[in-house]
């Protein structure tokens, strides 16, 4: 009697020395489990003790010899359960735990919740755990066990702006879990982009060495530099750079068309026009820093990118019988962009923006498509652009952004033929859209644009003014490949354009375009990509002899990304 006695009061000990998150050795948190006892003998003892001992190992040894013999002791089965919870075994204590569920009356039910729902947890099963909590959250004595777990799982579902009260909760008022929910409050946080209370917890919490948090956040701590200046500086300015080159055969690349006027080649595809499969291929260099601190957000691009192109693979024909509308294009752009951003209830964003872009756009009339041809020069023209972007974005739930934008350009362009003035144009264009972003894979798995364009320059062919749509989204999104469909329609009028057609009427030029493309992107690592894609475009127009067609167009691209 006496050893039942003693036995009874090392399994209520041990009981109550559990109730936490992880089962570090050293600390206790009491639930309520009157009415649990095991029959005394000297062998369950030892498991009493090796359990309390933090030597788990043994006591599942011990314990699963006794259930052998006596499989009706649920109370045994409850204690080897949570030894193998201890142990870091979930799969054998939901095993041990299924098997007496049944059997479990309401106390007992308190006591072995808990550490199903912790299993769960462990098991990313999050609607297994809410159940398992929420049925025992108003009964179980460890009520603050069962918050911190509420929190923890609110955590891992992303659902921060339930966990934060429960853990600034136990953070104020409980000494068992302080440190613990302190780690926590740090990684809300750093979600919050507030450094400064972020370090502040995570030095609460690495004052806990025995608990699994309190060491995570030591080592944390351990990685910060002293020199805090330094740190910041390190984590708000960072550089990229990005080389990207594209080989693309091209359908569309037609012969030069027979007319008189030298200068009129150059500037239309008037007359018998026969496209011939083509290739070329462009490169493009860009760089830059982008800046983050708290709230704001900021960033530097500079690019530069050059297109050549080859022969027709289908032709022989030299390269200076081609249209001079497939001549070399260079441009260098560069641009500055600023963000805001207010936190709404800590789980939405609303992010006031500017941008701010300069574009130089160059044709080399003396490049690679008229050298060693002996033929006169090609077309040359320049082209200057200011783009002025104010937008607003909202996020919501780190699912779903959506941004409209405002974009105002001022262009300045210039065209001459050997030395002879063509155009010399400037004028202003006004847009309106919108960009909406849908988040439910690792990346930007839907892609929604629209935007009106109105063009108020006078006299200019090549303004317009139209609308456009797009849609893109992901068809499959791994950590190795990136498969995208994408379409995207184009009308355009080019209202100040006059054309004169065969019947020798003239008509203002309006086009609608679609275009259609998809292929994977194979990721490697996190600097290297490489991709092929196919596009195809079709292209209705009034001015049928020159802008209606289909193009077909396949691409191979390889990107490296510092």
């Amino acid at each position: 009697m006496k050893n039942s006695f003693l036995v009874s009061i090392f399994i209520l000990i041990a009981f109550y020395a559990y109730g936490q998150t992880n089962p570090p050795v050293q600390q206790s948190v009491p639930q309520d489990l009157t009415g649990v006892s095991i029959a005394s003998e000297e062998e369950l003892l030892k498991a009493v003790q090796s359990y309390q001992e933090g030597k788990y190992t043994d006591a599942i040894g011990i314990l699963r010899r006794y259930v052998e013999r006596d499989p009706n002791n649920k109370e045994a089965y409850i204690l080897l359960g949570k030894s193998y919870v201890y142990s870091r075994d979930c799969t054998e204590a939901m095993n041990v735990f299924k098997k007496i569920e049944p059997l479990l009356e309401k106390q007992d039910k308190d006591i072995v919740y808990i550490d199903m729902a912790r299993c769960y947890i462990q098991d990313k099963r999050y609607k297994e755990a809410t159940d398992y909590l929420n049925s025992i959250k108003e009964s179980a004595a460890d009520r603050e066990g069962i918050k911190y777990l509420m929190a923890t799982l609110n955590i891992a579902t992303q659902n921060f702006k339930e966990a934060k009260p429960l853990l600034l909760e136990l953070y104020n008022n409980s000494p068992t879990y302080k440190s613990r929910a302190a780690y926590y409050l740090s990684v809300i946080s750093q979600k919050e982009n507030n450094l400064d209370e972020s370090l502040k917890y995570l030095e609460v919490a690495s004052k806990d060495k025995d608990s699994e948090e309190g060491r995570e956040a030591e080592r944390i701590m351990g990685n910060i530099s002293s020199d805090r200046a330094k740190l910041e500086k390190k984590s708000l300015f960072k550089p990229f750079f990005k080389l990207r080159s594209t080989y693309v055969i091209d359908s569309n690349v037609p012969e030069m068309a027979e007319n008189e006027d030298e200068n009129l080649k150059y500037l239309t595809n008037l007359g018998s026009v026969s496209m011939r499969w083509g290739a070329r291929t462009d490169l493009e260099l860009s760089g830059g820093v982008n800046f983050k601190k708290q709230n704001h957000s900021a960033g530097a691009t500079i690019m530069y990118f050059s297109d050549y192109h080859f022969l027709p693979v289908n032709s022989i024909i030299p390269r200076s019988q081609f249209d001079a509308n497939y001549y070399d294009i260079m441009f260098v752009y560069a641009g500055l962009k600023y963000n805001y951003d207010f936190l709404l209830n800590k789980k939405n964003i609303l992010s006031p923006g500017l941008e701010i872009g300069l574009l130089n756009l160059f044709t080399d009339p003396y490049g690679s498509f008229v050298h060693d041809e002996g033929a006169k020069s090609g077309p040359n023209f320049y082209l200057t652009s200011l783009n002025i972007v104010p937008n607003l974005s909202f996020s919501l739930n780190n699912i779903f952004v959506f941004k409209p934008y405002y974009r105002f350009r001022m262009d300045s362009y210039h065209q001459s033929i050997e030395d002879k003035e063509v155009n010399s144009l400037s004028g202003l264009d006004h847009s309106i859209g919108f960009e909406g972003v849908l988040n439910f894979l690792d990346t930007d798995s839907v892609l929604l644009r629209f935007e009106y364009d109105s063009n108020n320059a006078d006299g200019s062919q090549w303004r317009y003014s139209g609308y456009r749509f797009g849609l893109g989204v992901s068809l499959i999104a791994l950590s190795v490949i990136d498969l995208r469909f994408v379409a995207d329609y184009f009308m355009r009028d080019f209202s100040d354009s006059k054309y004169s057609l065969k019947d020798g009427s003239d008509v203002s030029r309006s086009d609608d375009r679609l275009s259609i493309s998809t292929g994977p992107e194979f990721i490697l690592g996190s600097i290297a990509r490489i991709g092929i894609k196919y596009n195809f475009i079709l292209n209705q127009s009034n001015v049928k002899d020159v802008y209606e067609y289909t193009r077909h167009m396949g691409m191979l691209f390889w990107e490296l990304k510092f």
